[in-house]
């Protein structure tokens, strides 16, 4: 069994001489034999039999590393089973994208470095349909924004001077959205359709026994969600700010609650004054955690 290598989480993406950025795509890992077409997932178990379409074809017998990828990750669960699977070839289409090879006519390339293993890559693999080389870019800051543009996963880095290593996270993976919770300490009052609700929820992380003002969360709500919410912030509303100063010198009244809820928000990032860049709301904790 072929362990594949990892990546471990990482805060932001960099651009620098001896690293490339690949897009972390939302599929399944492959490890796949050009000469038996089996297909390995990253657990052991076999899953040619899924993913008949799937033969990489190749100069030389290889082994290689890749993600199988569909419309959507929903959409490519419907691929994990081998009934009806003309059907579910049609209807749920995979690709195979091929970002390493493991071995060459039987013979371990993992010693080499990433540099090496890419032109072994680009030299062995004849792309077809459903499968083909994984694009990189050296620019990681570059290919970080047009994977939140396109809404994909994330990005991947990885030096060029590192070889292959099974099982172990040496690649930095770096997420579009993070999911976090935070403490509801108030909410701004809301205009047009949310005029008789609020416009956003003041949110705040506790930071060495304190609340930290980490912004505001405007998007996510329901008409429905919001109508329910905004009963219960009612019940805690207090005249006293429940940060140590108050984060709002430019005149807006906000209302402040005390902070018994916590709201789960996703986030792309937080920015350099520490406040949470382009967040979403998508519920109370206590009611994600029922």
């Amino acid at each position: 069994m072929i362990q594949p290598m990892l990546a471990r989480l990482g805060e932001r993406t960099w651009s620098e001489d001896g690293w490339i950025w690949e897009e972390k795509f939302d599929g399944i890992r492959a490890i796949v034999d050009t000469s038996s077409h089996r297909i390995q997932s990253r657990s052991g178990k076999d899953k040619t039999a899924f993913f008949p379409e799937i033969r990489p074809v190749t100069t030389h017998p290889a082994v290689l590393d890749g993600e199988l990828v569909g419309e959507s990750f929903n959409s490519i669960q419907h691929r994990t089973t081998d009934s009806l699977i003309d059907w579910r070839i049609d209807t749920y289409p995979v690709r195979y994208e091929v970002f390493d090879v493991i071995s060459i006519n039987g013979n371990s390339v993992e010693h080499r470095p990433l540099s090496a293993r890419k032109t072994m890559l680009q030299n062995l693999l004849i792309p077809d349909k459903h499968c083909a080389v994984t694009k990189y870019s050296y620019d990681g800051e570059a290919l970080f924004q047009q994977a939140v543009e396109k809404g994909a996963e994330g990005v991947i880095g990885k030096s060029l001077t590192g070889v292959y290593e099974q099982g172990m996270r040496r690649w930095t993976k770096v997420k579009c959205e993070q999911i976090d919770h935070f403490r509801i300490c108030g909410y701004t009052n809301g205009t047009g359709k949310r005029e008789s609700t609020f416009g956003a929820l003041i949110v705040g992380k506790l930071d060495s026994d304190r609340l930290a003002y980490v912004g505001e969360v405007g998007t996510g709500f329901s008409e429905y969600g919001a109508e329910m919410l905004v009963q219960k912030l009612r019940e805690l509303e207090t005249s006293e700010c429940p940060f140590l100063f108050n984060p709002y010198t430019d005149g807006k009244q906000p209302r402040w609650v005390r902070p018994e809820m916590q709201a789960v928000v996703k986030y792309l990032e937080y920015t350099n004054d520490f406040k949470l860049r382009f967040p979403a709301y998508l519920g109370l904790l206590e009611e994600i955690l029922r």
